[in-house]
Parts: C-alpha cells; structure tokens; sequence
C-alpha cells in the first residue's frame, strides 16, 4: 500500500525528439523529462508514526476526524498508544497503554503536549523511539515544527531508562530510527532517507536518519544511500538503480530541480520511473530541504540511440537530425521511405516541418509528442501526419506502427499478416506480434520490461526462473543486487493481470527458488 500522501500530480513534458527517415530520428541536444511532484494530503488521512514489525519506526497512513488543530494532535497521539483499539496491521503505538494526554498547546508553531506520568513507563528498548514517533507524529501537521514533551507538568529532561538527555526543543533535527557512520562526535551531519518497508505486502515508507561525519551535500547522501541499498539487510529497500548519476541540482524559490542521468529510468524506453523511487527521492528531499516542490529533470539522450538500436535490429537503416531544418536538409539529400517526428523541435517544429513536407512528398509520416489531448491529435493527423504516438511510449509499439505504415507506402499492405506469435495461459494471451497482453478479453497494459519479463516466464510454462535468471535474461547484464529490481517488477505485473494479487492464478512464486507462469 504505497503511501497517499506524497506525490499526488505528476506531469510528465520534454523538449523534442525526434524524425526518422529510412528511419530518421531528430534528437535535441537537451533532451529532457520533467516531472513535477506536488505533495499534498488526502483528505481526513494523517500521518502517524508506529512501529512496524521490523522494529522500525515507520510513517503510517490514518484516518483523523477532528475539527481543530489541538483535536487533530490529541487524537493522533492516541493513536500512537500501545493499545488494543488502537491496533493497525502489521504496526504498533509506541506511547505506553493508558497513557493520558492532560493538555495540549500550539504557540508559534511549537506543540507543548503534558502527558501522564505512565509515559515513563516506557520498555527501555523503545524510549528512544517512542520520543522519535510523538515527535515525526506532531510534526508531520505543517503547523508545528517542534515539541515540547512534558509530564505531569515538567518538561521532559531525559530518557525514563537510559538517562540520556533530551533537548528541552524537539524537532525533526531528532532525527529517527538512527543509523550512525562516525568515527568522531564533532562536525556532525544528520540526513533522513526514506526508504520503501514491506509487510506481506503492504508497503509503506520507513525514514531513517544517517548521521555521518561527512561535509556532502545533503542531496547527494540522499542519492548515494538509495542507490547503495545499505539498508537491504535491515528489511529496507531502495529500487534506484545503482548507476544513477546526479548530474547537477539546485534551489530557486522553494523548488529543489534535480538532474539525473537516464539510469534513474525504469525503462528507458518508455521513460518510466518507478513509483518507489520518486517517492523515496521526494520525501527525502522534502525532509531535509525547506521546499515545497521537487522537479525531476532526466537528461535521456541516450533514448534517441536506444530507439535507434531497436529499429536498426529490425534491419532499418536509421540517420538521425538534430533539428527540424537539418531534418528538411537531410530529406533533399536522402532517399527517405518514412519519418518520426517530435512536435517540440529548436529551429523548426515539427507541425511546420510536417506542413513543407507534404508540400513535396507523401512518405508516411508519424508524429511523436507529450500531447495527449484529442484536439492535438486531430492537429497533427489534419495537416499530414499519418500516425501520432504520444510519449511515454512502448518502443515495441513503435516498431509496430513504423512496419505497419512501411507496408502500406511500399503497397505491400495486401499481402495478409500469418502465423501471429500467440502465447496463452488460460485467460491469460500474449500476442507477440502485436506486442499486446489481455486477460480474458481486456487489453492491459504493460511497461517494455514488465512485458519482457511476462512474455520469459508465458513462452517457458512450467519453468521456473530464478531472480537472477529473469534479470540476465531481461536487462542482458550481470545480476548484482537484482532481487529488488526484479520483485518490484513482478508485483506490478501482478497488479495488472492478476484478480487478487496476493493469490496469482498466472505468475506464480516458487519459494526460495524463483518464478514462473503453470503450464495450461
């Protein structure tokens, strides 16, 4: 169950793309993805923080029903109390039972909460982090920054057990479920990092403070921890690639812009990023830098080469432009069987550079843009666009369409289409030839890695494929810290085909072994 509130609006645009001539493709020299991520709370849903079954203290999702601020933080303490109706699966309260808040107060966005003397009653194995999750809980209302604990009357000095002292001022400078690398106590630097929990299924997002003695900038420990994967042993996951590079960041106006290479890419073909790793980026960002807006900015060049592979595997010869002039340039010189072309264009868009060529030619033409909106698509197909793909897409897709306009400019369309590729696992049909996927009778829609992975396991019914297998086979690169990468891929692709995902009738899991689809 991923988190609601977080990433609520993401927008996907980019600059061009491309034109193909006997294929051409027509990259820009900035080709980018922008995807604006804009946090905003569902309504009556808070967060709290409990433990989880792995001892960590962990943001949960729960319903509040108050009118006031003071009502909102009394009831979400109370949900924080280790009792019997306060029990959420799979996580527990940390402030002990029958625990009485005796007032609360917010002055200057300081929450001053005097709680009964059973709050010292505390197991000495989570004072520490029943501190953490009043803290994280309070907090997590934008109109409270920190805390002030007291009990029957005084302020809270030290630890009940441990003696450790306490600041009089709490905030999230506390930090949570901490996790030191130090060989010094000077020069201290504190970065929270979300990390993606799973409980039989449920997932949710657990943030852990790493203290280090490091003078880096907080983003880059941020990126650096994700893709490391540091926390894999501790039942903590991160699926950012492990060759993601950030490339340049900055802060203009209360908005983080973050540059990464195309290895932050689920896919890069589709320019999918996995849900998980926007979340984890996003809300450490947000933890730690005083933002209200994070936009992901992903320098994808290498997409124009990667399509070009594709259609280059397909026996295409592929020239490539870089702006709709050189394109209309290349046109004169070349003898050109077909074109893609990106609407958004330096120099000459791709609407006007579809205009003049028709002007002089009927070669099929297929318009790639970000554009979804009908009246968009109506545009393009009315001045002379014979197909028109929006972005993200399939490349297989776009194999599909270009060997289908292909067929029809060389006359070749009468020629009937035989012996189609199709794999079938009771409702379950893969026709490879289309590069589609339904589950009794419904099309559903698959990423290109989600499809490969289905159509690996459909074409061996009965064989099992061990992670490491699936990944060599899929990505064709050596499987170093794959079990992440894959199991988040199989649970999507559980999602999507599958009635109740928790028991699969199609992608089965062979327990300590691997995966595979049963034979019919």
């Amino acid at each position: 169950m991923l988190s609601k509130i977080g990433i609520r609006k993401i927008t996907v645009t980019s600059a061009a793309l491309f034109v193909i001539g006997l294929i051409y493709l027509f990259p820009t020299k900035d080709l980018k993805i922008e995807k604006n991520i804009n946090y905003i709370d569902e309504e009556k849903l808070s967060q709290i923080y409990m433990l989880d079954n792995n001892n960590y203290v962990s943001e949960v999702l729960h319903e509040i029903n108050a009118d006031t601020l003071i009502d909102k933080l009394r009831c979400k303490l109370e949900s924080i109390t280790n009792s019997e109706e306060n029990k959420i699966k799979n996580f527990k309260g940390l402030i002990p039972a029958n625990t009485k808040v005796l007032s609360i107060d917010v002055k200057d966005k300081v929450c001053t909460v005097d709680f009964s003397k059973e709050l010292l009653g505390v197991s000495a194995l989570v004072e520490e982090k029943m501190i953490e999750a009043i803290v994280f809980t309070l907090t997590s209302e934008s109109e409270v920054t920190s805390v002030i604990i007291k009990v029957d009357g005084k302020v809270l000095e030290r630890l009940p057990n441990s003696n450790k002292l306490l600041p009089n001022i709490l905030d999230r400078s506390y930090g949570i479920n901490k996790d030191y690398d130090i060989n010094s106590l000077y020069n201290l630097t504190k970065t929270t990092i979300y990390y993606v929990g799973d409980n039989f299924g449920e997932t949710y997002y657990v943030p852990v403070t790493k203290i280090t003695n490091d003078n880096d900038e907080k983003i880059s420990v941020i990126v650096n921890e994700l893709k490391s994967s540091v926390m894999y042993q501790s039942n903590l996951n991160s699926y950012l690639n492990n060759k993601t590079e950030l490339k340049n960041y900055k802060v203009e106006e209360e908005v983080m812009k973050l540059t990464f290479n195309d290895k932050i890419f689920d896919s890069i073909y589709d320019k999918n990023i996995l849900e998980e790793v926007v979340y984890t980026i996003g809300k450490s960002v947000m933890e730690n830098y005083d933002v209200k807006k994070v936009i992901f900015y992903v320098d994808d060049k290498e997409i124009v080469e990667a399509i070009e592979i594709y259609l280059q595997q397909e026996g295409y010869h592929v020239l490539k432009a870089y702006d709709g002039e050189q394109a209309l340039d290349m046109l004169k010189k070349n003898e050109v069987h077909l074109l893609i072309i990106d609407v958004m264009m330096p120099k000459l868009d791709g609407i006007r550079a579809t205009l003049k060529i028709r002007e002089e030619s009927s070669i099929p033409i297929i318009i790639l843009s970000a554009k979804s909106e009908d009246s968009d698509k109506i545009l393009g197909l009315n001045i002379g666009a014979d197909d028109y793909v929006t972005k993200p897409f399939n490349p297989l897709e776009l194999v599909a369409r270009v060997k289908s306009q292909l067929r029809r400019y060389t006359q070749l369309g009468n020629v009937s289409e035989s012996n189609e590729t199709v794999y079938q696992v009771g409702g379950l049909m893969i026709n490879d030839d289309l590069k589609e996927v339904t589950v009794d009778g419904e099309l559903v829609k698959l990423t290109p890695i989600e499809y490969n992975i289905l159509l690996l396991l459909v074409k061996n019914q009965g064989k099992v494929f061990s992670i490491e297998q699936i990944y060599e086979n899929i990505w064709n690169e050596d499987a170093i810290g794959a079990d992440n990468t894959v199991a988040v891929h199989i649970r999507h692709i559980r999602e999507k085909i599958e009635i109740n995902p928790k028991e699969p009738r199609y992608l089965k899991v062979v327990w300590g072994v691997g995966y595979k689809v049963e034979k019919n």
